[in-house]
């Protein structure tokens, strides 16, 4: 195979700890680390943050910073300099001359240019998945393994500007095998009490089951800024710069070296003694590093020569920081929390409102996730028929998913215009997965030609099936295992009947287009009814379904649920027509919409804060501040019809022409479906203190469930689960932070306080009964009060909130009078402790990919990756070409994770054997890799630390070994195997 020696040789270079410059003893060290801090995507696009253009909104140009950068760290091998960005890297490297990648190779291979974090951008932690994460990470972690081998690894991480931080992202990197992670923004409660004990170093435990294994060192900035220490921010001649020629009149050596000191024990005050980090960059910064490197030659010069009895100062990056603090052997204190959500003020500077702004690009880039994975599995099985299409289509989609992830991405937080740039780039990405996925579709599973895709069919909006008498439906399900899909098709005619590849008939139902949707859809379609087909499919495997129009009428019931005077509920017909059922629930509903859920009383309505604006702190992308803590109902008395047919029964809720809610009980599934929809947000409303004027107020929209649990502590404050970026789970308590004593007479931290990032589930129970909301998308919750579940679904914000992107988030949605957004919130009732709502996970982040060809039927064949039924308590997160198309292998990497937690109390050991695994394809040979993908697990060992804990080694004997290709899988696990071995195609 190709691979081997670039996978598993390794040749040692002075690189990486081994070009550290040497520090002292008795003295403080000072490392002046050169970076740039360069955003993929904020008020201007990639491409324009890159050439330099469109300077009328921001400057900078990542391509004259790594020009300069280059040729000044050329000049001085003393030099240094941290990159972090691997988009912006890999598109200089493409254009850049082979002289200069010459000098860029000696640079990385000297120790001189090292990379940092690695990932193709600096993620956000609050909306991202963890499964995008590790997907971005390798991508940038396997393109640096390919042009750099082994000097082209970073040791760390660099999380300086994401606004709070999440615990599964410190577990993800240590399962990167980085020793280290640093950033700026923590809490100003939270570090002015531990810069005062001197403690915003501390070790970071990823994952409480696996002490010290997944810890991670965790350096906050001093004065959460990653910026230079005052007065030394050597660019666009914003200080004075260093002379040290005392035959001129602006000699001023002594002076500035005497702010340099006065800085330097500034920074020792706020840290462990011996050590202190200059982070000497910020945003775009080095297009002229002459300017930096200059003055920062001239300060480690004199202050070594004048004041090296008290101060040692060394060009360094944050591996050899970490080093120095590892090597001096201090005990450190350990955090087990996060630091979400993140404030950098008091009086409602909470950053708990990007947790949902633009809930649309959101959903979007969470929908690009399978995509992403059924094109990995598509040139997977394409192999060598594909020549290289399949490998540019597969980077060009991970390219443009793995900067959707950015921390002005995702995030929300990027000006209007970028937004739409990044949309654009995931649409050409995907149309080229789908394009190589329809060459495969034909080929490996005999299916037709001319299939299309309808990306607007969650609002009845598909031109071709609308007109079509008969077509086909085709699905292939990126998830590990079995589950039925519901598939909404649009369509004009009242009777289908619908068969599977085998020829069996499947369920259907059809139902008219609700006044909501066509609310939404406006004029772009004319579908009259929606046909819902209930399919089954299997793990990575696709699947067909034959759709003909019949004579038969449309076969449903329709009950309005009203109020009497009484507030009895009465309806058209007499019985159960206020309530929905299926095998595991029955809903009912009245004059407040769903009133009970299985007999304990749970209601859900949608309100909406006011947003402070005009007065203080505004609400805008980033800050949630509400005017008042009590939110207003969009409708007092919502009306409601119920609709039954013969899979699914649904109950509407319309709270107004903007906002409703769809409840759907399909048979035999063990979650109650929302979907939900909300838009455009009207932003005029008479003025409070004027009814005669108009006022333009932003507003924040949330779904409020209350029930009968008993969710306090004993002191009697709510608690709520949510997870940690889809992954691991933390108990929330209302106003309290378990590191710092939070200050709680701030008004607003009672509601913005209280919101955290969810990024696939929230819960609430007792002793009794567990409540769970799983989400499409990544949206704010939290819990105000006993029993109850907030989820933030959308917002509107008519003011800036003055934190740099200098806009207001008001989003002119398709038809310019505001976005319009629909997605769904699955539910779960159960006992405590409950834990049959994980499998819906995969089912929600892996949702099937729908193909239509329309004016035709025909069967294809099943041929699913997998050649066995996996395990139900394990899922697979990735299978794909290992390095794709930076090396033009063949060999497989495949992630995968034990579903289960060690703390869950459930699930147990999982062998696999790995040798015919994947179809058509033996496996000769197989190594567990870093999470990254990059290199072997026993290819180095991690930095162990001090924190006083004693741990107990558990070791297992067990006859599972990947010697002889079998993995052993237990709960907690999350591993990476590269398999090399023979295709049979």
């Amino acid at each position: 195979m190709l691979l081997n020696v670039a996978l598993f040789t390794f040749v040692a270079a002075k690189c990486g700890y081994s070009a550290c410059h040497p520090t002292k003893e008795g003295v403080i060290n000072v490392h002046m680390v050169p970076h740039s801090h360069d955003d993929t995507g904020w008020k201007k696009t990639v491409d324009q943050y890159y050439y330099g253009s469109n300077n009328t909104i921001q400057g900078g140009g990542i391509q004259y910073t790594l020009d300069t950068v280059v040729t000044e760290l050329m000049k001085n091998p003393e030099r240094k300099f941290v990159f972090v960005e691997i988009a912006f890297f890999a598109k200089w490297w493409a254009e850049a001359t082979e002289h200069q990648k010459q000098e860029t190779r000696h640079l990385v291979e000297n120790g001189q240019l090292e990379f940092l974090l690695g990932g193709w951008c600096m993620n956000d932690e609050a909306a991202s998945h963890y499964t995008a994460m590790l997907e971005q990470n390798g991508l940038g972690l396997q393109w640096l393994r390919h042009h750099f081998g082994e000097c082209g690894r970073p040791h760390g991480a660099w999380q300086i500007d994401p606004f709070g931080h999440s615990k599964t992202q410190a577990e993800l990197f240590a399962l990167m095998g980085y020793d280290s992670v640093f950033f700026a923004r923590m809490d100003y409660q939270e570090y002015n009490q531990r810069s005062k004990d001197r403690a915003i170093e501390m070790i970071w435990r990823g994952n409480d089951d696996f002490p010290q294994s997944r810890d991670l060192f965790t350096g906050g900035l001093v004065d959460t800024s990653y910026g230079p220490p005052g007065g030394f921010w050597f660019e666009g001649f914003s200080v004075d710069p260093i002379i040290d020629n005392e035959e001129s009149d602006e000699y001023n050596l002594p002076q500035r070296l005497n702010d340099f000191i006065k800085q330097i024990q500034h920074y020792q005050d706020q840290t462990h003694p011996g050590n202190i980090m200059f982070t000497m960059g910020s945003d775009f910064a080095y297009y002229n590093s002459i300017m930096y490197f200059k003055n920062m030659d001239k300060i480690i010069y004199h202050m070594n020569r004048l004041h090296g009895d008290k101060y040692h100062v060394i060009y360094s990056t944050p591996a050899c920081y970490t080093k120095a603090r590892n090597e001096a052997q201090q005990k450190w204190t350990v955090k087990s929390d996060d630091f979400m959500p993140y404030s950098n003020g008091p009086q409602g500077q909470y950053w708990s409102g990007y947790f949902t702004s633009r809930p649309g690009f959101k959903g979007y880039v969470w929908d690009t996730n399978p995509v992403l994975q059924m094109c990995h599995h598509m040139n997977l099985r394409g192999g060598n028929a594909l020549e290289n299409r399949g490998d540019l289509a597969e980077f060009k989609l991970a390219s443009a998913f793995g900067v959707g992830q950015h921390h002005d991405g995702i995030s929300g937080t990027e000006q209007e215009h970028v937004v739409s740039d990044y949309t654009r780039q995931l649409h050409r990405g995907r149309t080229a997965c789908r394009d190589i996925t329809n060459e495969v579709l034909e080929k490996d599973f005999e299916a037709s030609k001319g299939a299309i895709n309808c990306e607007y069919r969650n609002v009845s909006i598909c031109a071709d099936t609308e007109t079509a008498k008969e077509f086909t439906v085709g699905v292939y399900s990126p998830a590990s295992h079995a589950f039925h899909y519901h598939v909404r098709v649009p369509v004009n005619g009242s009777s289908y009947d619908v068969t599977n590849q085998v020829g069996e008939k499947v369920p259907v139902d059809v139902v008219p287009v609700s006044d909501n949707t066509k609310n939404i859809r406006r004029n772009r379609g004319f579908a009259k009814n929606e046909l819902w087909i209930t399919a089954k499919t299997d793990g990575l495997d696709f699947a067909t379904f034959n759709v003909k129009e019949t004579s038969d009428g449309l076969d449903f019931a329709t009950f309005n649920v009203k109020e009497t005077s009484g507030n009895d509920v009465v309806t058209s017909l007499t019985g159960d027509s206020n309530m929905i059922e299926n095998e595991n629930y029955k809903i009912s509903f009245g004059s407040l919409g769903v009133e009970s859920i299985n007999g304990m009383p749970i209601t859900n309505e949608l309100l909406y804060f006011n947003s402070s604006q005009g007065y203080g702190q505004n609400s805008g992308a980033y800050i949630f501040r509400p005017n008042k803590t009590d939110p207003f109902i969009i409708n007092a008395k919502p009306s409601v019809e119920i609709t039954k047919g013969s899979s699914v029964e649904f109950a509407t809720v319309t709270w107004g022409s903007w906002a409703s809610q769809v409840y759907r009980l399909w048979k035999g599934e063990n979650t109650v479906e929302v979907e939900w929809s909300v838009g455009p947000i009207p932003v005029e409303q008479k003025c409070p203190w004027d009814s005669k004027q108009t006022c333009k107020w932003g507003k924040e929209v949330i779904s409020r469930y209350q029930t009968a649990i008993k969710s306090s502590d004993t002191q009697g404050r709510p608690t709520v689960w949510t997870d940690t970026s889809g992954r691991n789970k933390l108990l929330r308590t209302k106003d309290h932070r378990a590191c710092f004593n939070l200050n709680t007479t701030d008004a607003e931290t009672g509601v913005a306080g209280n919101y955290y990032p969810i990024n696939s589930r929230i819960a609430i129970e007792d002793d009794s009964n567990l409540f769970s909301v799983l989400v499409d998308r990544a949206e704010a919750g939290g819990s105000m009060r006993e029993g109850s579940i907030d989820l933030m679904i959308h917002r509107r914000i008519t003011a800036d909130d003055h934190r740099g992107v200098d806009e207001p988030l008001m989003e002119p949605g398709q038809f310019g009078d505001g976005l319009m957004v629909r997605g769904r919130h699955f539910l779960f009732l159960g006992k405590s402790g409950s834990l049959d709502d994980k499998p819906m996970e995969e089912k929600i982040l892996m949702k099937p990919q729908v193909f239509l060809y329309p004016g035709q039927t025909f069967q294809t064949k099943s041929s699913p990756l997998l050649t066995k039924t996996l395990d139900p308590q394990l899922k697979i997160i990735l299978v794909s070409k290992h390095f794709g198309m930076f090396n033009n292998g063949r060999d497989v990497v495949i992630r995968i994770e034990h579903l289960y937690q060690v703390a869950d109390k459930a699930g147990n050991d999982v062998d696999i054997d790995l040798t015919h695994f994947l179809a058509n394809f033996q496996a000769h040979r197989a190594k567990e890799f870093m999470a990254g993908g990059d290199v072997p697990i026993n290819h180095f060992e991690r930095f162990s630390w001090s924190t006083g804990e004693l741990y107990e080694k558990k070791s297992e004997k067990t006859t599972c070994e990947l010697e002889k290709l079998c993995l052993r899988m237990s709960p907690g696990d999350l591993k990476t195997v590269v398999l090399e071995g023979d295709w049979n195609n």
